[in-house]
């Protein structure tokens, strides 16, 4: 169960805009992600990872399917499978396996 202080940050960070790099479409349309993958990709670039350059985890992002079944209100295995699939893909890069610290390539 999520906490209701870790719900308030998150829902901060669905505040605002984020720019979208044109290149991510040609993912989809050359058929290299489902449109799941990419909606999971797109909410972890956009949303879940760390982009403030002061931090030491600038770049990258702790998993946690709660987290994002937060955000997109999906199952944790249907979270688990889709992510599972962009590592495969070689979107996601684990940098740190006990800490489950992960950084998009």
């Amino acid at each position: 169960m999520v906490s209701e202080i870790v719900i308030e940050k998150y829902k901060l960070r669905l505040k605002g805009y984020a720019k979208a790099q044109r290149g991510d479409f040609l993912l989809v349309q050359r058929k290299v992600l489902t449109d799941t993958e990419f909606v999971l990709f797109r909410l972890l670039k956009d949303v879940v990872v760390d982009w403030d350059p002061k931090h030491l985890t600038y770049g990258t992002f702790f998993y946690n399917s709660h987290q994002i079944s937060f955000y997109l209100e999906w199952n944790y295995a249907k979270i688990n499978r889709i992510f599972n699939k962009l590592h495969e893909k070689g979107l996601l890069f684990l940098v740190d396996k006990q800490q489950r610290l992960w950084k998009i390539v």
